[in-house]
């Protein structure tokens, strides 16, 4: 066995394994082309030195070098609430219905040829630059072998490989054979263009440089709390012996180590024993805090908010979730202009190759329905005029009459139709309908899946969402209930609160079963509604 073999073995690479040729854009036989040695993940401990070390390397103006980082990015997303995260992040693009547009009209054979499974993990992986940094793919056309799969592409269907991502050096834009190499052969020539396509910026090391700190600290702290548990898990016995007999002393212990499954012992006068426990509340709950506290900074990292996904309470704010669930859209909206751009600017140019014009657009279909609130507010409407056939609303609703809309998914009309009728059997004033549409009502949505429930909403204690907030509650007042602001002491409730309409509120403190609550009271001047709001029964 020669040095060089020697030397190979010892650093973990595996001699016996056959190169494989990256790229088979030109001819095989030839034996040109690329080709690298892969070795697994390195799985080991990860901390903060590792994750620095991998840094600089990976930064290095001489020769930069990402192998050390993504190994640990490697070890990092087998984290559960990355997975979690990711997944959720991932699936809200993936999801969607992606369509090639020409002359404004769908290619149904772009779009049968884009239902194949390898596009569908094509997608999820581009999408995976996100948190990379930098995607290598290669494409395999008709009549080409993906030498991963060793199959040729006989059908023309979409095929491709993403190319280990530490074995690619995109400052210098080189293959490295192996991933502690220093440099590689060239990957950016006029003969790979056609199959190699590169998605990301070359400096960009990825979300999850960031994400992994967190990860880091959340796996190193649960280890610490594991083995807490398993020592505050076992009880221990103090005995305190009188004097400095030492005969003594060796005669109680060694009885105390050679008691029966009894647990039963005689001891001598002078001598006293304490069952303990190595288990603490503060300890418990300094614990269980750090690991919440480290996977809300994971998810919000991800999905740039933690409440809708790590919120598992029975109960909760409406209105912080539906906050959370504003800017969670916000980040889907970014990824959909991100994927496009790439789909567009990037992906298109190597649609001639499978056989399609290069002159369409990638875009995700936008459903032309009318929402659950436009439905139900034209119906309403028309039932006003004439009587809708009992036909009609079951087909639309699932129910034989207009006012008994049931079912999982027809929470909103049944809410809806409940607080019409409300309003109308008991013949409610104009005005208080307004207040209580005003304290409990729907945001008029922008899609089906949208569609909200009555709620409350935060209130302010300046005009146009600004200064302190607060909450809204229910107190029992005999035989009403009162609205009431989350606060601990009523004295310290401000004098009026606003919505986000700037409606103004005046707060009374007042006594309900003998406790000070800051009671919520009808605005006195006219109320302010929503542009379409569901349930306004002005409209």
């Amino acid at each position: 066995m020669n040095i060089k073999i020697k030397v190979m073995k010892l650093f973990g690479y595996d001699t016996n394994k056959q190169q494989r040729h990256i790229t088979n854009v030109v001819d095989k036989k030839k034996g040109i082309g690329f080709s690298i040695v892969t070795r697994p993940p390195t799985r080991s401990t990860i901390d903060i030195e590792t994750w620095l070390l991998g840094l600089k390397a990976a930064e290095s103006i001489v020769n930069p070098r990402r192998n050390k980082i993504y190994n640990l990015y490697d070890s990092a997303t087998l984290d559960d609430d990355y997975i979690v995260g990711t997944n959720k992040r991932k699936s809200a693009i993936t999801s969607l219905n992606l369509q090639y547009k020409i002359n404004k009209e769908p290619d149904e054979k772009v779009e049968e040829f884009m239902k194949n499974p390898n596009f569908g993990e094509f997608k999820k992986e581009a999408l995976d630059t996100i948190f990379w940094g930098y995607s290598l793919f290669e494409f395999y056309y008709k009549g080409q072998v993906n030498p991963y799969t060793e199959l040729i592409n006989t059908s023309g269907e979409f095929d491709y490989h993403l190319i280990p991502r530490k074995h690619v050096s995109p400052v210098y834009g080189e293959i490295l054979s192996r991933e502690v190499d220093m440099r590689g052969a060239s990957y950016r020539l006029p003969e790979y263009a056609k199959n190699l396509l590169e998605f990301g910026k070359v400096d960009d090391l990825g979300l999850l440089l960031i994400i992994s700190i967190p990860i880091i600290y959340n796996r190193n702290g649960t280890g610490d709390w594991a083995q807490y548990c398993e020592l505050a898990g076992n009880n221990f016995r103090d005995i305190i012996i009188e004097g400095t007999d030492q005969t003594l002393r060796a005669q109680v212990t060694k009885a105390f180590n050679d008691r029966g499954p009894g647990n039963v012992i005689s001891l001598p006068e002078g001598v006293k024993t304490t069952t303990g426990s190595g288990s603490s509340m503060s300890s418990n709950t300094l614990f269980k805090d750090f690991n919440k506290t480290m996977s809300d900074n994971i998810l919000r990292l991800i999905l740039g908010q933690a409440g809708t996904t790590s919120d598992t309470s029975p109960g909760g704010s409406y209105a912080k979730s539906k906050v959370s669930l504003e800017v969670e859209k916000s980040v889907h909206n970014d990824d959909k202009t991100y994927f496009l751009n790439f789909m567009n600017y990037k992906f298109k140019e190597y649609m001639p190759y499978w056989g399609f014009s290069d002159k369409g657009v990638f875009e995700f279909e936008e459903l032309d329905i009318k929402t659950r609130a436009e439905q139900i507010k034209e119906d309403k409407e028309l039932n006003g005029i004439k009587p809708l056939s009992d036909e009609y609303l079951k087909d639309k609703y699932g129910t034989g009459t207009f006012t008994e809309a049931t079912g999982p998914d027809k929470k909103d009309v049944k809410n809806f139709i409940s607080m019409v009728n409300v309003f109308h059997e008991n013949k409610i004033p104009e005005a208080e309908q307004d207040w209580i549409y005003m304290i409990h009502h729907m945001h008029p949505p922008k899609s089906e899946e949208e569609m909200e429930e009555l709620h409350h909403c935060i209130l302010w204690t300046k005009k146009d969402e600004k200064g302190d907030f607060y909450e809204i509650k229910h107190k029992k007042d005999g035989k009403v209930f009162q609205h009431i602001l989350d606060i601990e002491k009523a004295e310290d409730a401000p004098e009026n609160i606003y919505d986000h309409l700037n409606n103004k509120y005046p707060i009374k403190v007042r006594k309900i079963n003998k406790e000070k609550y800051a009671v919520i009271t009808k605005p006195k001047k006219k109320i302010i509604h929503e542009d379409k709001a569901i349930g306004n029964i002005d409209s």
